[in-house]
């Protein structure tokens, strides 16, 4: 009777021990599983509270769901524990513990990718972060490099920014941004004290529902020259729903764009054009790229036709190896647009040919969207200063430049924004510059008896000084408005203040 006992005890014991094996196995399919392997692979993207996010394997390039959870350890390449808040697409990750995850449909990829982040770095400012990648940046609004300094989109921005104060505090730098006379951000803003890549930093956010921008002001470890100006802070204009996000993720770095701060970004990182773009006959390719020899391809196909067109691209970096900036523009051929028409739909490639067996590595792809000639547009002028124009040097002189915009009821909006775009390389090469601060924004326009009344956001009086430069800023507007038959006179206003604005 023991005997048999024992057996059936045996058996039992034999049978828990398989169910729990089999419970702590990964099962590699669609649905809810746990393993306790190391997982290695790539971050394809995260979700916005970095508690979700898409690996693909590097055993069999599946793409695998991630729910972090307490149990989950998350390391770089070399093997120290990070927060996934620091870890950005094309960055290699290992995960072991209890991991749920599931292997996904290429339609919830999509979709998580769209609202992922990108990478951004800018040399000048001796600054690397991430960003949505559904923001795109405004090419007209660049730094001394011809670096784009503010990027937007539907539903946020930033613009980047350098101060230096006498008392060489963050108080006092924090101060002479939350508190300018404007109060862009509400009377009593709150102050986020923070310690962001090892430095003092705040995080000013306004209280009011209605003020939706936010600043970050993070103290450099090291001065940096701006423009051959020194500058101890540096300084971010964030929508108030993505600055946490953006701030968390701030590295510096000096010299070397080889440094820690950049050295297991993408080698590629494209800025322009965003996924979904509209493009025509001509459009802009901008970035960063980090290649060999300094060059790569732009390559342009569509569905159904191949490859329209391919080019070979040279980056503005001082040595091989390291990020060097590009901006190229991709003219389309009127035999390529005539395909183009029956399909629409592109594919933007950005990548590099292996110099060991000449495989495509480092792409980058962009899906994006030819536009008809049938579409309506109306021709528009906006108007700028001129330095070659102008040699007396007036501050109410401004010039017509033409431009194109869909035609639409408030063609006077569309070209306001036209104007705050600022003026394109070719034209600055010509002469025209703006007055105008970079990342200003209209908040309401209105045209009735013959009066347009316009509202902008707080940037338009943003560290503006000097009786001319406030002219000609007052001049830029009121023409560009005045092309109008409708608009006789113009009332510019801040926050709907019209009294202590634009003040010399």
């Amino acid at each position: 009777m023991k005997r048999f006992f024992y057996i059936v005890c045996g058996l039992l014991l034999v049978v828990l021990l398989g169910l729990f094996f089999l419970s702590r196995k990964d099962t590699g399919k669609d649905g809810d599983a746990q393993t306790t392997e190391m997982i290695r692979g790539e971050l394809v993207s995260s979700d916005a509270s970095a508690q979700l996010f898409v690996l693909r394997r590097d055993t069999d390039q599946s793409l695998m769901e991630v729910h972090v959870s307490e149990d989950v350890r998350l390391e770089d390449s070399e093997g120290r524990a990070v927060a996934m808040a620091y870890f950005l697409p094309g960055m290699q990750l290992e995960v072991s513990g209890r991991v749920a995850g599931a292997r996904i449909e290429a339609e919830r990829l999509k979709e998580m990718v769209h609202g992922a982040s990108l990478y951004y770095l800018n040399p000048d400012f001796k600054v690397a972060f991430s960003y949505p990648a559904t923001w795109g940046p405004n090419m007209r609004r660049a730094g001394m490099n011809g670096i784009p300094t503010h990027f937007e989109g539907r539903d946020g921005f930033f613009t980047l920014d350098a101060v230096q104060v006498d008392e060489g505090t963050l108080e006092s730098a924090v101060g002479s941004i939350a508190y300018h006379k404007l109060k862009p951000y509400g009377d009593a803003p709150e102050i986020l004290h923070q310690t962001i890549d090892g430095q003092e930093a705040a995080i000013i956010v306004p209280r009011e529902d209605a003020l939706k921008d936010a600043a970050l002001v993070v103290r450099y470890p090291r001065e940096v020259r701006i423009n051959d100006a020194p500058y101890s802070f540096f300084v971010a204009y964030v929508d108030k729903e993505h600055v946490q996000d953006i701030a968390r993720t701030v590295r510096f770095f000096e010299n070397s764009l080889n440094e820690k701060a950049v050295s297991g970004a993408p080698n590629i990182l494209v800025y322009q054009p965003r996924q979904g773009d509209i493009i025509r006959d001509s459009f802009t390719v901008a970035g960063f790229a980090r290649v060999s020899e300094n060059k790569f391809m732009i390559r342009l196909s569509a569905d159904g036709v191949g490859t329209l067109m391919e080019e070979v691209v040279s980056t503005r970096a001082a040595d091989a190896g390291v990020y060097g900036y590009f901006e190229h523009d991709m003219v389309v051929s009127s035999v390529n647009l005539a395909k183009l028409k029956n399909h629409p739909q592109a594919t933007l490639q950005v990548f590099v040919y292996s110099a060991r067996d000449g495989s495509e590595t480092d792409t980058v792809t962009v899906p994006i969207v030819w536009q008809s000639d049938s579409i309506e547009t109306a021709r528009v002028s906006v108007f700028f200063p001129n330095s070659k124009m102008d040699s007396s040097g007036s501050c109410t002189h401004v010039y017509p430049v033409p431009r194109e915009i869909l035609r639409t009821k408030a063609v006077a909006a569309s070209v306001l924004e036209e104007l705050l775009q600022g003026p394109t390389s070719g034209e600055r090469e010509q002469g025209y510059f703006t007055s105008l601060n970079a990342g200003v924004r209209v908040q309401r326009l209105a045209i009735q008896n013959g009066i347009a009344t316009v509202d902008f956001d707080a940037a338009l009086d943003r560290a503006v000084a000097g009786s001319c430069r406030v002219t000609s800023i007052r001049a830029q507007i009121t023409e560009t408005l005045k092309q109008f038959p409708t608009v006789q006179s113009v009332i510019i206003s801040i926050g709907g203040r019209t009294e202590d604005i634009l003040q010399p």
